[in-house]
């Protein structure tokens, strides 16, 4: 009996460090993976992550990497997948939240994503991007007071986010507040130049002003910078080439 009872503990023990061993190797994979990653080697990074999968399918890590380098080259969908797994090992990761809910944003889906960056406020009450971001579902839904609620709160956390001075820019041109949105929207070109839609969306609030010339450089940044006109805004575009055209 003391045979087979030492026998089974030194196989339990065997098991544990097995399982440890394959631990061990799958976070050197992620480690591994997040370097060639930081160094703009997307295929390497995510062949990494394959093989911390391989070696850990538990590893909410290697789940979580592997979404943000799969969304990095465009493949939204096996992000989505990835970062639905991530969060079934562990729920209250704060970029699975953020970066499934943006998956779910560009979807069309404001309602998922919602639920994702309610939760990420929940679990990282103090980072500004979960509120800018649920600030930006709002506006989609046209629950304009709600996103002015959480783009200040975002702005409170951190007043150099370019993002919720665009965002907020947005709600104040729909009510017809020119004048502020346009001062929002400087203030979200200044902190990041390469907005590209917010050059569109203050140089229509500039054309709103009657500010003609003002409007036509932002358009012409927007287009620079390889954005796209809404309809409005495209029609004046064409029409002030037309006009340089002829002359």
């Amino acid at each position: 009996m003391k045979r087979l009872l030492m026998t089974l503990l030194l196989l339990l023990s065997a098991a544990h460090a097995a399982a440890q061993s394959r631990a061990d190797s799958a976070q050197s994979y992620v480690a591994r993976g997040v370097t060639w990653f930081e160094k703009g080697e997307v295929e390497r990074a995510i062949s990494d992550y394959n093989l911390a999968i391989a070696f850990d399918p538990r590893s909410a890590e290697a789940w979580l990497n592997r979404a943000i380098a799969r969304d990095h080259k465009g493949d939204h969908e096996g992000a989505f997948d990835d970062y639905t797994r991530a969060l079934e090992l562990e729920p209250k990761q704060y970029a699975a939240r953020l970066n499934r809910g943006n998956i779910f944003f560009m979807r069309g889906d404001f309602k998922a994503a919602l639920g994702d960056y309610e939760q990420a406020v929940a679990i990282k009450p103090r980072e500004a991007t979960a509120w800018s971001n649920r600030g930006r579902v709002w506006i989609a839904s046209g629950e304009l007071e709600n996103a002015v609620k959480d783009l200040n709160r975002a702005l409170e956390l951190d007043p150099k986010f370019a993002d919720a001075w665009a965002h907020r820019g947005i709600i104040r041109a729909e009510r017809g507040d020119y004048p502020q949105a346009i001062a929002d929207f400087d203030h979200a070109l200044k902190l990041n130049p390469r907005l590209a839609a917010t050059w569109a969306n203050c140089g229509l609030a500039l054309l709103m002003l009657g500010r003609t010339e003002e409007a036509e450089r932002n358009f012409v940044r927007c287009k620079e910078l390889g954005g796209r006109l809404n309809p409005a805004a495209e029609e004046f575009w064409q029409e002030l080439r037309k006009r340089g055209k002829s002359k």
